[in-house]
């Protein structure tokens, strides 16, 4: 079988460079280096956590082939939404600690609307 490869990745020459057919050099959130590799790939796919959601979510909605979804990065990207879904789903994972401090949370879930702090 075979495929081209087409790898994004801010650092020239990365580890996956020699083994790429080509390497888009950018930051891992460049929507315009983003968009330019979709063009460029039957689908898209990502290792690191450091993605653009909104980007991957936008070009999925017009038709582009992205595995995992970007609502599996989504869920990756914010601690407390991931502990959420690996409890729901009955996997093990490490305790969420709820950490408040004189009446005001000390961190936040970026999708929650209490503070809640996830370590």
């Amino acid at each position: 079988m075979s495929f081209g490869v087409i790898v994004l990745d801010p650092t020239p020459d990365c580890p996956a460079a020699p083994v790429s057919d080509d390497q888009i050099i950018a930051d891992f959130k460049d929507l315009k280096a983003i968009e330019n590799l979709a063009k460029r790939c039957s689908i898209l796919t990502y290792e690191i956590e450091l993605g653009n959601v909104e980007a991957l979510k936008k070009l999925q909605k017009n038709g582009c082939n992205i595995n995992p979804s970007p609502e599996t990065l989504e869920i990756i990207q914010d601690k407390f939404l991931q502990k959420t879904f690996l409890k729901k789903n009955g996997i093990p994972a490490w305790l969420v600690w709820i950490v408040r401090a004189a009446g005001r949370a000390v961190g936040r879930s970026r999708n929650s609307q209490d503070g809640i702090f996830c370590f």
